[in-house]
C-alpha cells in the first residue's frame, strides 16, 4: 500500500473499490441510498402483488372470493354452492345467477376476476 491510501479503498486514490467513482452515475452516499431502499421496495411490490392478480371464479376458495369488493362470507359460500351444484362459469357474467349477485356487484367485479374454460379434449375411437 502506498501513501495515504485506506485498506478498503483503491490503492491509487483513496476512493472505495466499487463506490462512487469516474462513471458510477451516482455519490457514494446515493448509492448507499439506493441499496437501502431496494429491499423495500421489492418488499412493497410482493405484498401488492394481490391487490393486481385476478381471482379465477373456478378455482378460487372461500377467502379469495372475500378477498373481491362486496363480497362477503355469504356471498362467497353461496359462489362455491353454485359451482358444485351447476359446475364451472363459462363467462364472467354468469355469476348474476347466483343468489344475491345482481349486474352492479359483477360490473363491480369485472376487473377483480376472471374465467377459465377447460376445454376437453376429444377421445380418440
Amino acid at each position: 500500500m502506498r501513501g495515504n491510501a485506506s485498506p478498503k479503498g483503491d490503492e491509487f486514490t483513496g476512493v472505495p473499490v466499487g463506490g462512487a467513482g469516474v462513471g458510477s452515475g451516482l455519490p457514494l452516499r446515493g448509492r448507499r441510498l439506493g441499496r437501502q431502499f431496494l429491499p423495500w421496495l421489492i418488499c412493497a411490490f410482493c405484498l401488492a402483488w394481490p391487490a393486481w392478480a385476478q381471482v379465477e371464479l373456478n378455482t378460487a376458495t372461500q377467502s379469495e372470493l372475500e378477498s373481491l369488493p362486496g363480497i362477503g362470507p355469504a356471498k362467497a359460500q353461496a359462489i362455491i354452492e353454485y359451482r358444485r351444484v351447476h359446475g364451472p362459469f363459462k363467462r364472467v357474467e354468469d355469476l348474476e345467477r347466483v343468489k344475491g349477485i345482481g349486474p352492479a356487484t359483477v360490473a363491480r367485479l369485472k376487473p377483480h376476476v376472471t374465467v377459465v374454460v377447460e376445454r376437453r379434449r376429444a377421445s380418440k375411437p
